[in-house]
Order: structure tokens, then C-alpha cells, then sequence
């Protein structure tokens, strides 16, 4: 049994610029709330820490979603058996 796993890295790295473009969107919406006196000082920190958090936790689902998005190839014999095959497109 063999198994062919084709990766791109080029979604990957597209999804993670996205995603850190939005972090870095959030940080700065944090900085802009601070700045109008919407969010008091002792709780910048806690917000910022929320925004990064959050920001990961997007970005792994993307990256869960790369690393699945490959065919298992199944060979026996001659016969080409797909075992599975998901593909996530954003």
C-alpha cells in the first residue's frame, strides 16, 4: 500500500498572511479603543491577550484544513481505489 500526499504551501502561507493581517487589524482597533477612552488601561493587556488568542485560533483551523486537504491513495494491483478525498477551498 502506498500513500501520495501532494502539498502547495501557497495557500498555506496566503491563509496565514490574511490571518495575520487580521490580528494585526484587531491589535490596532484594541489601540484605537484605548486611544478614545473605550477600554481603560487595566484592561488593554486582557484585550490584546483576547485579539492574539483569537487571531491563533483562526489560523489553526486554516492550517487544520491545509493539512487535510490531500488525497490518501490506495494502490492495489493496478487499480488506482481513492480512500479518500477532501479538499478545502477557501
Amino acid at each position: 500500500m502506498s500513500h501520495t500526499a501532494v502539498l502547495d504551501a501557497s495557500p498555506l502561507l496566503s491563509g496565514s498572511m490574511v490571518y495575520a493581517g487580521l490580528t494585526l487589524v484587531g491589535l490596532l482597533c484594541v489601540f484605537m479603543s484605548y486611544g478614545r477612552g473605550m477600554i481603560e488601561k487595566k484592561d488593554v493587556s486582557m484585550v490584546m491577550i483576547f485579539v492574539l488568542t483569537a487571531g491563533f485560533s483562526m489560523w489553526i483551523v486554516w492550517f487544520s484544513c491545509w493539512m487535510v486537504s490531500f488525497e490518501v491513495r490506495c494502490f492495489i494491483s493496478e487499480t488506482h481505489l481513492t480512500l479518500i478525498r477532501c479538499y478545502f477551498q477557501a
